[in-house]
């Protein structure tokens, strides 16, 4: 008991202190895309990509575009009765005078229903700066933060929803007027982001995009294109836009599903109760015992599952079951080990019994005669 109890202890121990250095993120990651996909559920249809993707580059021949090119874009996005557009492009550097009075003059005529990308950076010595579109375009549009959070297991689970110090909102606060967007808004990949209806700039530029595809929408301008790498790993979709990762945000926002990260505390607690239970409840059969295991580790996925489809909550999994492993682990080598001793035990008595009386604890005659013989010689 006191070994189980020691080294229970110590598996318990050991899977805190790697729990608080990472080492179950990447199954969690994989857990949260399973969980992502069964609980698919369609977006709001009334948020689209406008796509520089690599052939409208190709068509258009250059990079970056001039600044008419995107007030061209912007213009014709409102002619087609776009309700809003938000561009994830930098415009924090001058380009030549008439340009960027060609796409000042394009926002102007949005009547602020237009919004440029603003985004937060470190310098080499580490000092924080911050992009923000050219002062000239500032008078017609509102900066939209376009920052992503730090990365788990490579990938993109949320981005700032505003930073106050700044006072900058992201795309997701201003595409949803009325609900507040968190400091750090996790974003639901339940979400099918497959279903989010893309639009080539070229397409919207030479006047053969559908008309009925971005009248009263909310339009995301940004690029796919590998050669402009603005592309992010995210959950369940794999490497996927920078744009479209903003798109799932404000539908993330708009279905009222920002997650509530609870992280590793729900499965600490429960494992904590669960050593205890093993090493206080009275000793169960072994296979009892992996029932009961197997019906913890369901029970608590279960759960899970439920508190994210009812409530967006999310929880991490991983460290309870890898500690239920490991304590049926503990509790084989346990079995195994009281069954050698108890065989061991059992064939010391076999070998007495057959040399001695049960019941005297003499000799038995043949014992006795083979130990005579034994002096003799």
């Amino acid at each position: 008991m006191v070994s189980r109890t020691i080294v229970s202890t110590a598996l318990l121990v050991l899977l805190l202190v790697t729990a608080f250095l990472g080492a179950w993120v990447p199954a969690d990651a994989k857990l949260w895309e399973l969980r992502f996909r069964a609980a698919n559920r369609p977006p709001s249809g009334e948020v689209i990509f406008v796509d520089i993707d690599s052939a409208s580059l190709a068509e258009i021949g250059t990079w970056p575009w001039p600044r008419s090119l995107h007030a061209r874009l912007l213009d014709q996005l409102m002619a087609m009765g776009a309700y809003e557009v938000a561009f994830d492009i930098d415009f924090s550097t001058s380009s030549s005078a008439a340009e960027d009075a060609a796409f000042a003059a394009s926002l102007e005529r949005a009547g602020g229903y237009a919004y440029l990308a603003a985004f937060r950076q470190l310098s080499v010595s580490g000092a924080e700066i911050w992009n923000r579109p050219l002062a000239l375009f500032g008078r017609f549009a509102e900066s939209a933060l376009v920052n992503v959070d730090s990365l788990e297991a490579g990938m993109v689970w949320s981005l700032p929803g505003q930073n106050a110090t700044q006072d900058l909102q992201s795309i997701a606060a201003y595409f949803n007027p009325g609900k507040a967007a968190p400091e750090h808004l996790h974003i639901d990949y339940s979400i099918d982001l497959g279903q989010v209806v893309r639009v080539p700039a070229a397409a919207v530029l030479d006047g053969s995009a559908d008309p009925s595809l971005i009248l009263d929408r909310q339009v995301v301008i940004g690029s796919s294109a590998i050669e402009l790498h603005d592309l992010l790993l995210v959950p369940r979709f794999g490497v996927m836009p920078g744009p479209m990762v903003h798109i799932a945000a404000v539908e993330t926002v708009r279905q009222d599903r920002a997650l509530t990260d609870l992280g590793n505390w729900p499965a600490i607690g429960l494992s904590v109760l669960f050593v205890l239970g093993s090493l206080i409840l009275p000793r169960m059969r072994f296979g009892v015992a992996v029932a009961v295991s197997v019906g913890a580790v369901v029970a608590f996925e279960a759960a899970t599952g439920m508190l994210f489809a009812a409530c967006a909550v999310q929880i991490d999994t991983s460290l309870f079951h890898v500690l239920v492993a490991g304590i049926l682990v503990i509790r084989l080598l346990e079995e195994r080990t009281i069954r050698r001793q108890q065989l061991r035990r059992y064939h010391e008595r076999l070998e007495y019994l057959a040399h001695h009386d049960e019941q005297t604890g003499a000799l038995s005659q043949s014992a006795w005669c083979s130990k005579m013989q034994e002096l003799i010689r």
